[in-house]
C-alpha cells in the first residue's frame, strides 16, 4: 500500500497531482451509455486554458454503482486533525449543508508531461443552509469540484506507463466487454466521497487559482441521515454547528 504525504490541501498519489483544475465550463449533463465510454474524451467538450491545463468532462452514467469499480487504495498523512471540529471550522472559510445533484469526471492533460496528471470531479449541489461564509448563497444550485473520484477503464488506460509490467498485463487480458463496465477509484483512507441525491455537511476551500474544492477528508464530508436529519455523530447539524460558533 503506498503512503501519500499530504500538506495543506495539496494531494499527490496514484490519480492525482499538484497541477491546478481549470474553471468550470459548460457541462454536458446526460449520463453516458457502455456503448459512449470508449469515446468519451473525443465527445467531451474540451477547453484548453494553458498549455498544461486540459478539461474533459462528462457526467457519471446512472448505473455507475452496478459497474465493476476497482479501488486504488493507498493511505494519507494530512497536516492538520481534519477528525476535529473545530480544527475543521478554524480552517475552513465556507461550511455549508447541501445536497449533491451530479458529479462529473475529469481529468488534466499536461502537454509539457505528455501525460494525464490530475483527477478530480466537477460536483454539482443545492445549497440548503450556509452556517458559515459569504460564497454560497442559500437555494441556488453551484459547482464546485472535489479531488478524486470515478474514472471509466478506457481513460485510466491512457495513464499506463510502458514499463509497468502489471499494467501492461491488465491492457492485454482485459476483455473489449469489461473495457467499457470497467471503473476505477481512488479510494484513499480516511477521505470521503460524495454520491449523488444525498444531503451532506460540506466543508469548503478555494485553491490557489480561486478553484473551490469541497474537503473530503475527515469530517470534511458528513452525510445527513435522511430519516433523522443527524449527522454520525448523533448531531442535528444545528447541534453540531452551535457548539462551533
Amino acid at each position: 500500500m503506498k503512503k501519500i504525504i499530504i500538506s495543506g490541501f495539496i494531494l499527490m498519489g496514484l490519480l492525482t497531482s499538484c497541477a491546478a483544475p481549470p474553471s468550470i465550463v459548460s457541462t454536458d449533463e446526460s449520463s453516458l451509455s457502455k456503448e459512449s465510454m470508449g469515446s468519451a474524451s473525443s465527445t467531451a467538450p474540451t477547453v484548453a486554458l494553458t498549455s498544461d491545463r486540459t478539461f474533459v468532462y462528462k457526467s457519471l452514467p446512472k448505473e455507475i454503482y452496478t459497474q465493476r469499480i476497482i479501488k486504488i487504495q493507498s493511505e494519507a498523512e494530512l497536516a492538520y486533525n481534519a477528525m476535529d471540529p473545530t480544527v475543521l471550522y478554524q480552517r475552513f472559510p465556507d461550511i455549508v449543508t447541501a445536497e449533491v445533484v451530479s458529479i462529473g469526471v475529469a481529468r488534466n492533460y499536461s502537454d509539457t508531461k505528455k501525460m494525464y496528471t490530475m483527477t478530480f470531479s466537477p460536483i454539482t449541489i443545492k445549497v440548503e443552509r450556509v452556517y458559515k461564509g459569504s460564497y454560497f448563497k442559500e437555494g441556488e444550485t453551484i459547482s464546485l469540484f472535489v479531488n478524486g473520484g470515478y474514472l471509466p477503464y478506457r481513460e485510466m488506460e491512457k495513464s499506463f506507463h510502458t514499463d509497468d509490467v502489471k499494467a501492461q498485463q491488465t491492457k492485454r487480458t482485459i476483455r473489449e466487454a469489461e473495457k467499457n463496465s470497467t471503473w476505477y477509484f481512488d479510494d484513499i483512507d480516511g477521505r470521503s466521497f460524495p454520491e449523488v441525491g444525498k444531503k451532506y455537511l460540506l466543508h469548503v476551500h478555494q485553491d490557489d487559482y480561486n478553484e473551490h474544492f469541497i474537503s473530503g477528508w475527515g469530517l470534511g464530508i458528513q452525510e445527513i441521515n435522511p430519516d433523522t436529519g443527524k449527522l454520525p455523530s448523533l448531531q442535528s447539524v444545528a447541534e453540531y454547528m452551535k457548539k462551533l460558533e
